[in-house]
């Protein structure tokens, strides 16, 4: 990677990473722990894709390139989701449509978890930035003695999405137990030796 691909993935891996410790650090607890359990959730689709978990679980024993691709791709769907976003809040604030302040909120976790997903790739890049994905896997990691309330808080969420779109087909949340949710929380990505 050349000088100036790499000052730029440098850049926009720091300032995302400063960005999620911010919210994480802002809290409150119960909202660290959504992010907590909906990462935990979402890290085992990733069971099915074996390479994408190795490269989160152990980013600094990858080459540049392979972090790059997967960090390209959730940089790619991080950008989506916050357009979406973004276009729901500008109709339910500019048009007035009734959009609920709770399924803004969860697209807004969804986006604090693939933000943590880029940090600890990108700190396998650029060891600089490595304290900053340990310190925001500190918060998650310390918000687990929440996570039945937030496992609960989200299939509340779930409940009411599918009430007011009239979806169908099974729910992440309801299948998911609070002993199951903490297994797959255990998952922590391993970083390098603090010496």
């Amino acid at each position: 990677m050349n000088f100036i691909k790499k000052t730029v993935y440098f850049n926009e891996g720091k300032t995302i990473s400063k960005r999620l410790l911010n919210t994480l650090q802002a809290g409150p607890e119960i909202r660290v722990a959504k992010i907590s359990v909906l990462s935990a959730v979402l890290f085992q689709g990733f069971l099915n894709n074996q390479p994408a978990m190795k490269l989160l679980l152990a980013p600094h024993r990858f080459t540049e390139d392979e972090l790059i691709q997967l960090y390209t791709d959730l940089t790619g769907i991080l950008n989506s989701t916050r357009k979406n976003r973004q276009q729901l809040e500008y109709n339910k604030n500019a048009l007035g449509l009734p959009f609920p302040d709770f399924a803004i909120d969860l697209v807004k976790i969804s986006e604090s978890v693939i933000e943590l997903w880029l940090a600890t790739l990108i700190s396998g890049v650029f060891p600089k930035l490595e304290p900053t994905a340990r310190q925001a896997w500190n918060l998650i990691n310390a918000s687990r003695i929440m996570h039945d309330d937030a496992l609960n808080e989200l299939k509340e969420t779930e409940q009411k999405s599918t009430e007011l779109t009239g979806a169908t087909g099974p729910m992440t949340y309801n299948e998911i137990d609070s002993v199951t949710c903490l297994e797959y929380s255990n998952m922590m990505p391993a970083f390098r030796s603090l010496s």
